[in-house]
């Protein structure tokens, strides 16, 4: 609902997206945090579950994987499978992707081909803003067969 309320505000002010094909991918979504969501509080759910914070304790908070969730990695496997579509069917075509905090992330890492501890840098020291605009353009001349390079990450354009 979110997602789709921000792209509701961008045709708003972006009157050339008013006839820009919309597809709703469902892989395009925040990390599930499982049984998590139903204690709403990862003090409250660690009370009920201490062997859960002792086993993020030991993994990090990037490998951990919520009980009936996601890890970090598993976002970052869910986004590789996007861009291979993306890839596929999108070939040359300009694409707007909207979504919020570890998605960006998680795209960013695949792209810039991250490890675990450059992730978790940028997420604790250059978090996506609130409606932060990145750009990736294609370059033909970079590789066999092109690459996408990073223009610009989180910049504010309103």
């Amino acid at each position: 609902m979110r997602t789709l309320s921000t792209l509701e505000g961008l045709r708003k002010g972006w009157k050339g997206l008013s006839d820009v094909e919309t597809i709703e991918e469902e892989r395009v979504r925040e990390q599930e945090h499982g049984l998590l969501l139903i204690y709403n509080d990862w003090k409250v759910f660690t009370t009920f579950y201490p062997d859960q914070k002792e086993l993020r304790d030991i993994e990090g908070s990037y490998r951990y994987r919520f009980p009936q969730g996601e890890s970090v990695p598993d976002v970052r496997e869910r986004d590789l499978l996007l861009k291979q579509t993306l890839t596929r069917t999108y070939h040359g075509k300009k694409v707007l992707i909207v979504t919020h905090h570890l998605n960006i992330l998680a795209q960013m890492a695949n792209f810039g081909r991250w490890g675990a501890e450059k992730f978790i840098d940028v997420d604790c020291n250059n978090k996506p803003i609130n409606c932060g605009v990145t750009l990736y353009r294609g370059n033909p001349d970079n590789g066999s067969e092109g690459t996408l390079e990073l223009e610009y990450y989180n910049r504010k354009l309103y």
